[in-house]
């Protein structure tokens, strides 16, 4: 499942936010989940099943990325 953010920055704001909420730090991890460039110059996050996501993050999902 993935999240998609209109920028690269977007995108790495939410993860690194994620690696904080679990209370991770981020020294040893930078990021919470893989990332992807879209072609567009959009940004997604593979958020796996969407532990973590608030529940609008998660009706924003995508099973597929966009071609």
């Amino acid at each position: 499942m993935y999240l998609i953010f209109d920028t690269h920055e977007l995108g790495e704001v939410r993860n690194r936010q994620a690696i904080t909420d679990l209370g991770w730090t981020q020294g040893t991890t930078t990021m919470r989940w893989a990332n992807i460039d879209l072609e567009d110059g959009r940004y997604a996050l593979d958020v796996e099943d969407g532990d973590g996501l608030t529940e609008e993050e998660l009706a924003q999902c995508v099973n597929e990325l966009p071609e």
